[in-house]
């Protein structure tokens, strides 16, 4: 608290520890004079120059100051302000000033950063140098798989081992987009002239082959070439159809389009996904898009770890596109992308 010519006339017991003052030490002198008279860099800071100090002369409010006070050991200490005058019977007599000390804030805001970036880049360096082993897992399956004279048995170990290793892949290569994503904030992409029909056909095919149970429709129509990046296409369209396939019954088709806009439609192309079944649940829609979100049930059997639709969010803003969802028990849950045709930035 202060009074009318500035001086202190109050301290809590916070303000004598983060300054090392007593208030009666104060007597007779401004908070400004103890604490407050010089600059971070050393140069005198004149008291009619302190914002916080005009309060008593003006009746200014400063609230939310950033600033750097000085313990009385010369410490510096940063702080954020606010102040406020205090009048009786109209009459200025005074000013309440409030301070926080932001340096455990900092360090915690720091600490927080730095173990976030070690978190991600510990991420990204297991993720890469797991891919060798994994590579050398799926080679030297391949090779007994074609080894004349297996047992089928044998071969049924095979395959699994294959799935295996391919989903252990996948995660993988999720990982490593994730962390590319978080600490370079963008998916790099390599664009060269494209086509999104026959992308969507050989994702399509390909999932198909691997749910030989489900039913798999697709549709395309008009011109949908452009420049795109064809591997990150395909890992977008592979994404949405799989997403869709762990979240629809196993009866239920999932429908796939693409198709060419016209200008009044947005001049560029359009690729749907449309599944029926549970709709997503409204209070998960918001963060759909963030890392590590995933629904209950069909994700956790599936070994999904909830990047598929974060890493897709990175591919369209890569290209330059949108994406929006729409989800509802009557018309099941439709994700529809928009790409221009000359949407993809090249990697640096």
């Amino acid at each position: 608290m202060l009074d009318a010519r500035g001086h202190v006339t109050w301290m809590n017991a916070s303000a004598e520890r983060l300054f090392g003052w007593r208030h009666a030490e104060l007597a007779g002198r401004t908070l400004h004079e103890a604490v407050h008279a010089r600059r971070p860099d050393g140069r005198p800071f004149p008291a009619r120059e302190c914002p916080l100090g005009r309060v008593v002369v003006t009746g200014e409010t400063v609230q939310h100051h950033e600033d750097t006070f000085f313990h009385r050991d010369g410490t510096p200490v940063p702080v954020l302000c606010s102040n406020a005058p205090v009048r009786v019977d109209g009459q200025l007599a005074g000013a309440a000033l409030s301070i926080h000390d932001l340096r455990l804030r900092r360090a915690a805001s720091e600490a927080a950063r730095q173990r976030a970036a070690l978190e991600q880049q510990l991420v990204g360096i297991v993720s890469h140098d797991l891919r060798n082993p994994l590579n050398a897992i799926a080679l030297s399956v391949q090779t007994l798989l074609r080894r004349p004279g297996a047992l089928e048995r044998e071969l049924g170990l095979l395959r699994r081992i294959s799935d295996a290793a391919a989903r252990a892949n996948r995660m993988i290569h999720g990982l490593l987009d994730f962390t590319q994503a978080r600490l370079g904030g963008a998916l790099p992409v390599h664009p060269r002239s494209c086509d999104l029909h026959a992308l969507a056909r050989q994702g399509v095919e390909e999932l198909q082959a691997a749910h030989p149970g489900r039913t798999l429709q697709l549709s395309c129509e008009g011109d949908a070439r452009g420049r795109w990046d064809p591997d990150r296409l395909g890992q977008l369209v592979g994404n949405l159809v799989g997403n869709a396939l762990q979240y629809s019954p196993a009866s239920a088709p999932v429908r796939v389009v693409t198709r060419a806009l016209s200008a009044e439609a947005g001049d560029g192309v359009e690729l749907s996904v449309h599944n029926t079944g549970e709709p997503i649940p409204e209070a998960l829609l918001p963060h759909l898009f963030e890392p590590l979100t995933r629904g209950e049930g069909a994700a956790r059997r599936n070994g999904s770890i909830g990047l598929g639709l974060f890493i897709v969010h990175h591919i369209v803003q890569a290209h330059g596109g949108r994406i929006e969802v729409q989800s509802t028990r009557e018309d099941g849950t439709c994700f529809r992308v928009w790409l221009p045709r000359e949407g993809a930035k090249p990697a640096a």
